[in-house]
């Protein structure tokens, strides 16, 4: 997916989110799915993010709360526009 689809994408999660921590982490963490690096679990995603620790990833994965079905909507909404 070009970045700026990504991007595109990302702005759309917002209303899904609602707090600016987990909404960057969130794009950071699809970014980091989409690169090339040769594993993609969370030490590898956090440290192409940038993180120092891998805190920030674990707590948008394991506690932060989002609107899991609005974002499915908004997924399902965007790839169904192409």
């Amino acid at each position: 997916m070009a970045r700026s689809n990504l991007a595109r994408l990302h702005g759309l999660l917002w209303p899904c989110v609602g707090w600016v921590e987990p909404f960057t982490q969130a794009g950071t963490y699809a970014v980091g799915l989409v690169t090339d690096l040769p594993r993609k679990d969370g030490w590898s995603l956090a440290e192409h993010a940038g993180d120092a620790t891998l805190d920030r990833m674990q707590r948008l994965l394991n506690h932060a709360a989002w609107d899991h079905d609005a974002a499915i909507a908004v997924i399902r909404g965007f790839v169904v526009g192409f």
